[in-house]
């Protein structure tokens, strides 16, 4: 099943966030303290897609009028332990994709669910995810197909 939310996305967050920490250490002369890193990147689809949360409108999105982002922001304390706040423009994010990336995170980065946080800004205009309110739409079978197969890899990129 290919997801709406690719992992490279994410990963490019970690990596992102954990050279920023790093660099801040070495300005800092590698005296231990807390360390912060961010990151961010524009999730919009290229294509039209679905909306979330219009469930009486009958067409699919006609254009972009504001730039929808995915940030994350790491903190790691004196000690190293990390914790991991990773938030998108997104309506909410299914329970099989929250697995999904956390499962991907532990295995990359050894971070445990409890390190990391996902929020959504329940933006009503954002793309519908496969997993998530697919019963308030009057699907096609072509725009269904769509839907299955448009790679959200703007998320795990």
């Amino acid at each position: 099943m290919k997801t709406l939310i690719s992992l490279p996305v994410i990963f490019l967050f970690f990596s992102l966030t954990y050279l920023h920490a790093e660099a801040l250490d070495e300005l800092q002369g590698g005296h231990a303290g807390w360390k912060a890193g961010v990151a961010r990147v524009v999730i919009t689809p290229q294509q039209s897609m679905w909306m979330a949360g219009y469930a009486n409108r009958d067409h699919s999105s006609e254009g972009t009028l504001h730039e929808l982002w995915a940030k994350a922001l790491v903190l790691e304390d004196a000690g190293g332990k990390r914790a991991v706040l990773v938030t998108a423009d997104l309506l909410g994010i299914p329970k099989e994709l929250s697995h999904h990336i956390r499962n991907q995170l532990e295995s990359k980065y050894q971070l445990s669910r409890a390190q990391v946080i996902l929020n959504s800004s329940h933006t009503h205009s954002g793309p519908v995810l496969q997993g998530a309110l697919l019963d308030i739409y009057p699907w096609t079978h072509c725009s269904r197909r769509k839907l299955n197969n448009t790679p959200v890899s703007w998320l795990t990129r």
